[in-house]
């Protein structure tokens, strides 16, 4: 399977998601997705910290009957097998010969190589995607990235429902009013349609910013996005917006909060090699956890890595935001002149 498929199959698991299901039902996602890879084998356990217990959830190829039910679902504990060591460090275990491997732990046939990767949600292990295969260095590290990925897609929705359902209620919400508030088209990035006088006023206010201006005001604003007003926070905006009423500061507000968070997912979802700087803009300014050392925990990287993503994950989305706003401005020319 080619890398172009796999992010194909990535971007058809992030649309999946957004149908609302499950923890379960996401389990059954990840080995469906899994399976359109080509791999015969994947099972997804869910994790129990309170009773330090992995069982069996979701699975493909012999261990799943015709009603779709796993036969004979297997429980571990944390830290037996592959599987229960994946979960108790908290990282990703490749194994290219099991036979070496004293702790291995049979399911139903005995397989030469396995990958087990941690699903972790808020530093807690939720679960773990394990696929065995019966060839000795099988696993390559494509199949590394696949998991870790749909690892880390699936951890909000499997380890807080609550909060998926949030999210989910978000991302809808957004396109919905969006659509109807701009009368933007987010597929082809164009204009459909400008006649509100707000709509008007904010791409001339984006018209008069030369890009270092729009810069700045956008690493504040991201800075103090989780806030009901983030605009008070930027000085530079203070003599453009002096003339405004406070209604139309609110619609400009939202429109900005809007136009990133349909912006971040446009560029950083569709491919596997940049999902990760889309968690990293989520949890450090739109849904924040704690501080930045958290962020870079829960990716697994060192402070120094997570600030160096961080870093050029809000250059793309800001830039790819100014070229947005421009280009879109050229199509309203005529209307707002």
């Amino acid at each position: 399977m080619t890398t172009s498929d796999i992010y194909s199959v990535l971007k058809e698991f992030s649309s999946g998601l957004q149908l609302a299901p499950s923890p379960s039902q996401v389990m059954w996602l990840i080995c469906n997705t899994v399976e359109k890879t080509g791999l015969d084998d994947c099972v997804v356990y869910s994790a129990d910290l309170e009773s330090e217990e992995l069982t069996q959830v979701a699975a493909i190829g012999g261990k799943v009957n015709e009603l779709q039910q796993i036969i004979n679902p297997i429980i571990l504990k944390l830290g037996q097998g592959i599987v229960g060591n994946a979960a108790l460090l908290k990282r990703e275990i490749l194994v290219d010969n099991t036979s070496l491997t004293p702790n291995y732990v049979t399911d139903g046939d005995v397989r030469a190589s396995e990958l087990s990767v941690p699903i972790i949600y808020e530093n807690d292990v939720v679960g773990v995607i394990d696929s065995e295969n019966k060839e000795e260095n099988f696993y390559k590290q494509h199949h590394l990235l696949l998991f870790k990925t749909l690892a880390a897609l699936a951890a909000p929705w499997i380890g807080n429902p609550k909060t998926a359902d949030q999210l989910l209620s978000r991302r809808r919400t957004d396109r919905q009013q969006a659509s109807i508030k701009y009368g933007l088209h987010f597929h082809s990035s164009q204009l459909k349609q400008v006649t509100e006088d707000y709509m008007k006023e904010s791409f001339r206010l984006f018209a008069s910013l030369n890009h270092q201006e729009f810069e700045e005001i956008m690493r504040v604003f991201l800075k103090h996005y989780a806030k009901p007003y983030p605009f008070k926070h930027i000085s530079v905006l203070d003599e453009k917006l002096k003339n405004h009423d406070e209604a139309f500061k609110r619609f400009l507000c939202d429109r900005v909060k809007d136009l990133v968070k349909l912006s971040m997912d446009d560029i950083f979802l569709p491919s596997p090699k940049t999902q990760k700087y889309h968690f990293i803009i989520e949890h450090t300014y739109i849904n924040p956890l704690p501080d930045h050392q958290s962020v870079a925990d829960k990716l697994g990287m060192s402070y120094s890595t997570f600030a160096r993503h961080l870093a050029k994950a809000r250059k793309q989305l800001i830039d790819f935001l100014w070229a947005k706003l421009h280009k879109d401005m050229k199509t309203v020319a005529p209307i707002i002149e």
